[in-house]
């Protein structure tokens, strides 16, 4: 991460209680690494807190690889050494990056969402890459959303950058606020609220309060975004009042936007009297692009950038690419296999057989279906519902994996509930065996061109699955 700040500056954020050691106040922090085997000589070091590793066991690493200075707690080390001593590392590191925000100054496009984040983002940036150059626009990479993940995107900033989209995730209370105030958008996004986290939030009222949060760190003139169907507009718009954020709902599709189809190779559509295709599969993802588009529409700093290139970026949506793990198609000869093993929630869930359905036409579905994370004590009742929601999208065979048996014998009960045989379900643990049994009870059953759905939440590692096809 390139910093590029001086020691005096990093003296103004008064919540580090900030004291230098060894060094002048003029000095530069220009390179900065959180882990120490990635030190070349002459960069800093910081001492970051996670729940597993505490970077101040690696200080004499750094410094042995050559590290010019080191920003460690003060309350975690005996000895002092050159570099900074703070208050906290974790809550300086975002503190730095909002200052490397503030001094780029970048017009930051924030998004969160319970579903479709990272997908959000990548239309976002691609959409600014095209009206107004692609090195002008910086974005997050990969999903780093979190605590340690948004300060290091803000660090990354560079004087060339003239728009920054933020991505923002959460698991518990707090979080989105904070990731706010340090990003500091001036115009923001909620995809959608849905069960995600629901453990550590209760209920979706709950996680609209959270993601509502993105809002916190905006001016007064700031806007948010939301779809029209989102859950919960209501709360979210009590949220925005006593701020003056102006909340703005927008529809399926943009005007003239018609002829939708849903194919196994994309969304085709007509726009004013030219046919488009857009190269990411299901609905939920051609819903982020309409999104997208006319937010950009709406924007003051795109809206006649757009006016003008819209027709040459319809006409490039070729470059934008399948996120890995999002209904991406596996190589197969003999048969369909979606990959859509990134995540998964109830939400989720249903887009996924919402697109096979879809795509399928004659052929039959079968699911290879991961449990869902993080639901707490509603889990039982989402995973009974998952069961009948399989063969109510008209899944003909499924295996189902899960750590948790109470979470097996749900979706047993739901897929039977449903009207589903015994016979087509396979059940079973989380092992690497459990899952080389489950692929080959759906092979006995699968016939060339069928449609294979693999799905799960990320803890389930269900790409597995494509070990033994």
């Amino acid at each position: 991460m390139r910093v590029n700040l001086n020691l005096e500056s990093l003296l103004n954020i008064k919540s580090a209680e900030a004291e230098i050691i060894n060094k002048d106040s003029s000095d530069i922090v220009g390179q900065i690494q959180h882990d120490s085997r990635e030190i070349q000589k002459g960069d800093w070091f910081i001492c970051l807190k996670g729940e597993s590793a505490d970077g101040h066991k690696y200080i004499e690493q750094a410094l042995k690889k050559g590290a010019d200075g080191i920003i460690y707690e003060k309350t975690s080390v005996v000895e002092k050494y050159d570099g900074l001593a703070v208050k906290d590392c974790n809550s300086f590191l975002g503190e730095m990056a909002k200052l490397k925000r503030e001094k780029i100054n970048p017009f930051v496009f924030a998004v969160t969402g319970s579903n479709g984040k990272s997908s959000t983002k990548e239309i976002a940036a691609f959409f600014l890459s095209q009206m107004f150059s692609k090195e002008k626009v910086h974005k997050t990479s990969g999903n780093f959303n979190n605590q340690f993940g948004l300060p290091f995107t803000l660090l990354e900033l560079e004087e060339k950058h003239e728009f920054a989209v933020i991505e923002m995730g959460t698991n518990h209370p707090g979080e989105i606020k904070q990731l706010s105030l340090w990003a500091k958008p001036d115009a923001a996004v909620i995809t959608s609220i849905a069960a995600g986290h629901i453990s550590f939030f209760q209920s979706t009222e709950n996680i609209a309060e959270e993601k509502s949060d993105i809002i916190c760190g905006m001016p007064a003139e700031g806007v948010l975004f939301v779809p029209e169907e989102i859950a919960h507009f209501d709360k979210i718009n009590e949220k925005c009042k006593p701020d003056n954020i102006e909340l703005k709902s927008v529809p399926e599709l943009p005007q003239g936007l018609n002829n939708v189809r849903i194919t196994s190779e994309g969304t085709r559509f007509s726009y004013n009297n030219h046919e488009y295709v857009y190269p990411a599969v299901g609905r939920r993802q051609f819903r982020n692009f309409t999104f997208i588009w006319q937010i950009f529409e709406n924007l003051a700093q795109t809206k006649e950038v757009l006016k003008e290139k819209l027709p040459e970026i319809l006409n490039h949506l070729h470059e934008l690419k399948q996120m890995p793990g999002r209904l991406q198609l596996f190589e197969n000869k003999k048969y369909h296999i979606w990959d859509d093993t990134y995540n998964a929630n109830e939400a989720s869930y249903k887009a996924a057989f919402e697109f096979i359905h879809d795509v399928k036409g004659n052929a039959s579905a079968f699911g290879a279906f991961g449990s869902m994370a993080e639901l707490g004590d509603k889990s039982l009742q989402a995973h009974k519902n998952l069961g009948k929601a399989a063969f109510q999208f008209g899944f003909t065979s499924v295996f189902f994996s899960s750590k948790d048996e109470k979470e097996i014998e749900a979706f047993t009960a739901g897929w039977k509930d449903a009207g589903g045989l015994s016979d087509d379900l396979f059940a079973a643990f989380n092992e690497s065996s459990d899952i080389k049994a489950g692929v080959e009870f759906l092979a006995k059953k699968m016939r060339k061109d069928d449609h294979l759905l693999v799905k799960g939440s990320r803890s389930l590692i269900m790409e597995r699955v494509f070990e033994f096809i």
